[in-house]
């Protein structure tokens, strides 16, 4: 199980990563652009936090 919930952690890392690379980027873009990126960024980075709990949960 503690291998599960390290991999769950990673993503959540990951995840979490790509959203503030997003944000930090140096590339002119559209707000519109960004905004939607950013949706779908937020909702995987909201997935892998609920995978990580549900492993914590699951451990307990």
């Amino acid at each position: 199980m503690e291998r599960s919930i390290g991999s769950a952690r990673a993503d959540v890392q990951c995840a979490f990563a790509r959203a503030l690379k997003l944000a930090d980027s140096a590339r002119p873009q559209r707000f519109c652009d960004f905004e939607r990126e950013l949706w779908t960024t937020v909702l995987a980075l909201g997935r892998a936090l609920v995978s990580l709990f549900l492993a914590q949960q699951a451990a307990r």
